[in-house]
């Protein structure tokens, strides 16, 4: 067959042959007996690496422990907890493919070599090759970290790496499958939000803004200032609920009343007029006139006037006069009671017996909040409110300067 068994425990055959005795330890008269084929009791599926086979760590393919003549590399499949080669559980390398290097317990190769991540930070890679001897030599303790990149943490406080789960298969059968949207530049269409950050407003709306703004970030005189002290929600409902019933007559019973008045003259009859209607009055010319001839009862002032210079004596000349005034949210809801747009200031002169008593009560309560409280109105600054960003950096030059006082004084 090509070779014979020279010795007990040593075989003399070609590549390819072995003496199927001669290596039995107990074995006798096994001289002369000729070669036979190897035998191949190689497993299937895939090479692990590292293992450790007679205390040494392989990482490739080997031919330790082949019989004498046969230079098939093989590689282990299983390891135990420690990574030695479980005995039984290997196979010949017969591919390129197999003779790469691969890892196990969830590690991963890198092309060219790898890296890993250590302290939450990834290092350069290294291009690591698998003959590369003097590298193996030269890091032996962290040879296994450097080939595979570990899927558990490195160091303590790292950050792990998670493998990405296979997507869960769709219990319907669905031929379908999930996307995941990237809402990029060229991508896909996000949904609809408020894109009013975006908008570029109208004049006169950013002049609105703006003013707002104004009104809170500089000093406003006292003067100024009582526009924003208006009226409480019950007393201003009360209030709303009486203007409603005297509210003066809109156009078309206006011209219902002038037919009627004419119709009445071209026929030759008396027109009853009946007696004059109650209601309030409306205007500022016709308010100030009424309020200098103390014929008004009370004042109503809207708050949001521009500009605020038309209204902002009214207040002083009502408590000049000693007539009851108030200033209330705003100059479209007072518009509406006398049947225009805005109106800057309405008054009572009178009421009907039946909401006297009701009127009185207001009267009073309106003093209290508006003609007695003059003396603190008068003095009392407003705006100063500054924007969410300034009061940071305030807060942190405060910060600041505290900290170096309190450095001077400790030296």
């Amino acid at each position: 067959m090509g070779g014979v068994c020279t010795n007990k425990n040593v075989c003399h055959c070609p590549a390819g042959r072995a003496c199927p005795d001669c290596m039995k330890p107990d074995s006798s008269n096994t001289h002369g007996k000729q070669c036979a084929p190897f035998t191949d009791n190689s497993k299937k599926g895939e090479c692990t690496f590292p293992f450790v086979y007679k205390n040494e760590k392989y990482y490739e393919c080997t031919t330790a422990g082949n019989h004498k003549g046969d230079t098939r590399p093989w590689c282990s499949l299983k390891q135990d907890d420690k990574g030695v080669h479980v005995l039984g559980q290997w196979k010949f390398c017969n591919t390129k493919e197999e003779n790469k290097l691969t890892c196990k317990n969830g590690m991963v190769v890198r092309k060219k070599g790898c890296y890993r991540l250590m302290g939450g930070t990834s290092l350069n890679k290294m291009q690591l090759y698998r003959r590369n001897q003097i590298v193996w030599e030269k890091f032996p303790p962290f040879l296994e970290s450097l080939v595979c990149d570990c899927a558990k943490m490195a160091k303590k406080g790292g950050k792990k790496v998670v493998q990405a789960k296979a997507p869960a298969a769709d219990k319907g059968g669905s031929i379908f499958k999930a996307n995941k949207r990237t809402f990029s530049i060229g991508g896909d269409i996000p949904g609809k939000r408020d894109l009013g950050r975006f908008v570029k407003w109208p004049k006169y709306v950013r002049l609105q803004r703006q003013h707002a703004v104004l009104y809170k970030r500089l000093k406003v005189p006292p003067g100024i200032n009582q526009f924003t002290q208006t009226l409480d929600k019950t007393n201003a409902t009360e209030l709303f609920r009486l203007l409603e019933k005297y509210r003066p007559e809109d156009k078309s019973a206006k011209k219902d009343r002038l037919k009627a008045e004419a119709e009445a003259k071209a026929s030759g009859s008396a027109y009853d007029r009946g007696p004059k209607p109650v209601t309030v009055k409306y205007g500022l010319n016709h308010v100030t006139a009424l309020i200098e001839a103390k014929k008004a009862s009370l004042v109503v002032i809207a708050h949001d006037v521009d500009p605020v210079e038309i209204v902002v004596w009214l207040p002083t000349l009502c408590r000049k006069m000693d007539i009851p005034y108030c200033i209330v949210k705003g100059k479209s809801r007072l518009g509406a009671v006398v049947h225009k747009k805005t109106a800057t200031a309405v008054c009572f002169t009178t009421v009907n017996n039946a909401d006297q008593s009701a009127f009185v009560k207001l009267q009073e309560a309106i003093k209290s909040n508006f003609n007695e409280r003059s003396d603190s109105l008068r003095k009392t600054w407003g705006g100063g409110i500054m924007g969410a960003k300034t009061i940071y950096k305030v807060a942190q030059y405060e910060k600041q300067r505290a900290k170096e006082l309190a450095a001077r004084e400790g030296k």
